[in-house]
This record gives C-alpha cells, structure tokens and sequence, in this order.
C-alpha cells in the first residue's frame, strides 16, 4: 500500500505527519485513512489541508507526470504581504489598494515568510457590514485557520479544484513552507481558458 503525507488541524492545532502502507477513502465530508480493515485517521475535510502521495506500493517515490498547460509557477505573482499582525484593517486595505490586489497574506516573520492567513477585501467588506470601523479592527482580529496553500509545481486545475473545494478565490503559493507568491480564481480561469486554447478545443 502507498505513503502519504498529510497536513491537518484546526485553529488550535496543525500536524503533519506521514502514513506509511495506507489506503485513503472520502465518506459524507471525512477523509479517512486505513491500513488493512482498521483506521489509522478520520478528518473532517474541512482540517484537511493537505494530503500528498509520497510513495506507491513497491517504495519507489512518485514523481508528478508533467502537467498539461501552465502550472502555479507560470499563473502566480508576487503576494501582498504584511507581518504586523496589530496593524488595523485599514492599513490592510490600504496595502492592497496600493498594489491593485484583493488579498493580503499574512505571514509569521519576514525571514520565513510562512502564511498564517489570508485576508481579502470581501472580508474588509464584510467588517464594515457589521458595523464595525476599519481604523479600530485589527488584523490579528481577524485571523482564523491555517489558510490553505499550493505548490508552484501544482497544475492550474489542481489549484482550481482547490479553491472551489475549500470555497475560497486566494491560493498563497508555498515552496515548502515559504510563501513564494499568490494565485486566485481570475488566474486559474485564464490558465485553464490558455490550456483549452492551447489543445484546440
């Protein structure tokens, strides 16, 4: 049976961890690993944020086929990116205006560059809908779940099945764990109409 590599939690807790000789099957909104007729894990799906083959069953590592089109790599571009966390939403907006973008990624440090979150305009918007002031929220108020991420090397239909699985428009790109750049819905939309054009259909 294959290995897997899984990163999972919620806003308490993230782990990653390695699952060797496993079998992964999804049931009403779980993701569930087995090693012969026990279970080893059960996830609801929304935890997971990652679930990555590492090997097949004969050891040997898989190596991702080539994908058809562009990738992350060609679509993504450079993240607006801010690690104060006690700035208010109005300076978060006012990132983001500044470099015509709808997202801002917040990271841990400006060494690491590890996404902690994503902040867009809809929840700017949604802020202000409540009533509340932009120049009083803060950024860290509204940070919630480990955000989910891509691979550069990921196909633009993996990214796109990605945000319409997880019901986001934002993808920060990961090379490992630093934030390498930002790709949304728009991009993969081109992406995907490029391929299409590409082959002719």
């Amino acid at each position: 049976m294959p290995t897997y590599r899984m990163v999972y939690g919620d806003d308490q807790e993230v782990v990653r961890e390695t699952f060797e000789n496993v079998d992964v099957d999804r049931e009403d909104g779980w993701t569930v690993l087995f090693r012969g007729a026990d279970v080893v894990l059960r996830a609801r799906d929304e935890h997971v944020q990652s679930l990555e083959l590492v090997e097949e069953a004969s050891g040997t590592r898989v190596e991702p086929s080539p994908p058809d089109g562009p990738t992350v790599r060609d679509l993504m571009r450079p993240a607006v990116v801010s690690v104060e966390q006690a700035a208010h939403l109005a300076a978060a907006t006012y990132l983001m205006r500044k470099a015509g973008d709808t997202a801002l990624v917040v990271c841990e440090d400006s060494t690491h560059r590890v996404p902690i979150a994503v902040i867009t305009f809809s929840d700017i918007a949604q802020t202000v809908a409540e009533g509340k002031n932009p120049n009083e929220v803060r950024i860290s108020d509204l940070l919630g779940r480990t955000p989910i991420t891509v691979s550069p090397a990921a196909s633009v239909t993996e990214a796109a099945n990605l945000m319409l699985e997880s019901h986001i428009k934002h993808l920060p790109v990961v090379d490992g764990e630093r934030l390498v750049g930002i790709v949304d819905m728009s991009d993969a939309v081109k992406g995907l109409l490029a391929t299409r054009g590409h082959s002719g259909g």
